[in-house]
């Protein structure tokens, strides 16, 4: 006849093999620290397209997609930007991404842990600007440059268009004058890097312009001091006008005020204090 065994685990797991007769018993112990044991999970590195064009002026965020950039994490996961795909210094969320042809690795953090690998992105920033005065003296105008030669990146400008609904590189503009906010001007324009499968990126770069003149006129000569007899002629005819300049009026307006020191004798002082005007205050 069969022997029959029977094993005693301590979770409570019995297993019986076949037999009827003569009975041994066997105990096993199994560590139930070893079959909870928790595992850890690393996220996988976020995705997105390899290529992306995206505006100047774009700031780098902890958010998926808030930096403009166009990227795909699991939920409610955090971003991280790297220089290099090496690098433990991640870039802060707080800066600006610089213009040019450039590449960054970004990894996701998911409940505390980072991916151990990263998304690697090659970022066009187009290099564009405007050229212009930022103060012009009031009632008069001004031309704003639209620098549209990209540079640091392939492609070009594929069209482009102001907020006067011009379409020219070099506007004229008359801001209004005397306006405590400032004139914005802008131009919109549609960049094409030319490689495939890199959508064509809308943009716009603003001019603000004040109409006004805050600078004081400018004294160019400054009269000597002098002696003279007591019945001497002390008029400024006699004695002459300084000159002044202004960086806006042309005819700068100048004014005198005496003021006597009584001196022992005959003799006394003037003194004599000059004061340029432009027509708008200053």
């Amino acid at each position: 006849m069969k022997p029959i065994y029977t094993f005693l685990i301590s979770l409570g797991l019995c297993f019986i093999l076949s037999g009827l007769s003569a009975e041994t018993t066997h105990s096993l112990s199994i560590d139930r620290s070893s079959i909870n044991q928790p595992k850890t999970i690393t996220p996988p590195a976020p995705t997105g397209d390899a290529i992306q064009a995206i505006c100047p002026g774009t700031q780098v965020q902890s958010n998926p997609g808030s930096a403009g950039i166009n990227i795909y994490t699991e939920s409610g996961a955090s971003i991280s930007w790297y220089d290099t795909e090496s690098s433990t210094d991640a870039i802060s969320a707080y800066s600006f991404l610089p213009v040019g042809d450039n590449t960054y690795y970004i990894s996701q953090t998911v409940d505390g842990i980072e991916s151990a690998d990263r998304f690697e992105v090659r970022l066009l920033i187009p290099n564009l600007s405007l050229t212009y005065s930022t103060e012009i003296c009031p009632g008069t105008s001004t031309s704003i440059t639209f620098n549209k030669d990209v540079i640091l990146v392939p492609g070009s400008i594929q069209s482009f268009i102001w907020s006067t609904l011009e379409e020219d590189e070099i506007i004229n503009v008359t801001p209004a004058a005397h306006n405590i906010i400032a004139s914005d001007y802008t131009v919109y324009y549609t960049y094409n890097s030319g490689i495939d499968g890199v959508g064509n990126l809308n943009c716009d770069i603003r001019a603000s312009i004040h109409s006004r003149d805050l600078e004081d006129p400018r004294f160019t000569t400054s009269p000597a001091s002098v002696t003279v007899e007591c019945d001497a002629d002390t008029t400024t005819s006699a004695l002459g006008i300084p000159v002044a300049t202004d960086n806006c009026d042309n005819d700068v307006t100048i004014s005198s005020a005496d003021t006597t020191v009584a001196g022992t004798g005959n003799n006394s002082v003037i003194t004599r204090v000059w004061t340029a005007t432009d027509d708008n205050s200053n």
